[in-house]
């Protein structure tokens, strides 16, 4: 096949495999800009085996970003290297229309990214003993590690004013916010700043291609 039939099937293959009409696939967008997914890559990766009948590399819709740079190599029009050159992959990646504008952080010794940012840039150690405030340091260490119930260190990393949680901010009733998870309260605290610090309104969220992804660690509180 040359590299107009290969582009004309390519076309025509996204636009079924992405539900949208052929005339909204450009030849010249990088794929990602159809929605396509690193698992679609590869799904298109193995279409295209059956149909040139020979084997590909998995990965030719990452090192050929775009219908027709595939196209292309494919029909054996480009002499580069199998491995894209870094413009094209740029050329990939300025097309996603996707930017990180707002971002909001909890560590020991810091409350926001700048102070975060201090603590870094001066290397310093936020590492402390237990607040009196948390629980008695003394009363649970021991230094035999072979003791039950007890810590062999009363050091640790602890986040500022995890009891300050303001309820009502967030339509919740003040009986309900004491039994949460303290993770699920500062995911509530955290996700409003860091919509805040992207300038973002949550009434203009609404209804719009937004995403929202959360990376949040065990929840033993829970078992407590």
């Amino acid at each position: 096949m040359n590299a107009e039939e290969i582009k004309v099937w390519l076309i025509a293959h996204i636009a079924e495999a992405m539900h949208i009409d052929r005339s909204a696939v450009d030849s010249r967008e990088a794929f990602t800009s159809f929605g396509m997914s690193s698992r679609d890559a590869v799904a298109l990766s193995g279409d295209l085996e059956e149909l040139l009948g020979r084997r590909l590399q998995p990965t030719l819709a990452y090192e050929y970003p775009s219908i027709d740079a595939l196209a292309g190599h494919l029909a054996g029009a480009s002499k580069k290297r199998s491995t894209a050159s870094q413009s094209e992959i740029s050329q990939g990646i300025s097309q996603e229309p996707v930017a990180v504008i707002g971002l909001a952080c909890r560590f020991p010794g810091a409350r926001d990214q700048e102070s975060f940012w201090h603590l870094l840039r001066n290397g310093v150690d936020a590492i402390s003993e237990v607040p009196i405030d948390r629980w008695p340091a003394q009363a649970f260490y021991h230094p035999d590690p072979s003791v039950p119930g007890k810590a062999i260190s009363s050091w640790g990393g602890f986040l500022d004013r995890i009891d300050q949680f303001d309820p009502f901010f967030f339509g919740i009733s003040p009986g309900e916010a004491e039994g949460m998870d303290p993770q699920q309260r500062l995911l509530l605290e955290l996700s409003y700043e860091a919509m805040e610090d992207a300038g973002q309104v949550k009434e203009h969220l609404t209804g719009s291609d937004t995403g929202v992804f959360v990376g949040i660690s065990v929840n033993e509180y829970s078992l407590l």
